[in-house]
């Protein structure tokens, strides 16, 4: 049997960015976009998809002899922005800043993985914290004067103590992001 997983950072939203969060979906309420839950909020380190269940404790101990080598860090969710496809906005997202700990974490984990049998990724990692998934923006000019008001905004400071892997169940049309194991930093 498969499991469909990722590894990632969950993120405890704070009141500015669940502020922020509202005032965007209440002046988007027309748009088609797909929110995010508060519940499902994380920082994707490794997308690693449809994977066999005996996988799991060897991606178990690569991710431990990661998170062996480093200690808690920070970064910074600032700015809002959006990835597009053949331009058309399709990801709405919190960036991150001062995120040097983070790319390095990152980097090293998806080359572990990629030891592993999972394949490199296509595109260089761009850390993020997706908002909402779009199927359609009627007025991208409504988006672009949405978010320059949070141009260089500091949303929320998060200290990362721990990393997790989640398995993606899809249950009536939304995923619940259940997390499968817990990895702690500890150096």
């Amino acid at each position: 049997m498969e499991k469909k997983l990722f590894i990632g950072i969950k993120i405890l939203p704070s009141e500015k960015l669940i502020g922020i969060y509202h005032k965007l979906r209440l002046n988007l309420g027309n748009e088609q976009i797909k929110w995010v839950s508060f519940q499902n909020m994380h920082i994707t380190l490794k997308f690693l998809g449809n994977t066999p269940e005996y996988m799991i404790s060897v991606i178990n101990n690569t991710i431990e002899e990661v998170t062996d080598q480093y200690q808690p860090f920070n970064f910074e969710i600032k700015n809002l922005g959006y990835f597009t496809k053949s331009k058309k906005i399709k990801v709405i997202w919190m960036g991150i800043e001062n995120g040097v700990e983070l790319n390095a974490f990152a980097h090293k984990l998806i080359k572990k993985m990629s030891l592993i049998g999972f394949e490199d990724e296509k595109r260089e990692y761009t850390a993020h914290l997706t908002l909402g998934r779009v199927n359609f923006i009627s007025n991208q000019n409504q988006v672009d004067d949405l978010f320059s008001d949070y141009h260089e905004i500091l949303i929320q400071n998060v200290e990362v103590k721990e990393i997790a892997l989640f398995e993606s169940i899809t249950k009536s049309d939304s995923p619940y992001y259940h997390v499968i194991k817990t990895f702690s930093l500890i150096k």
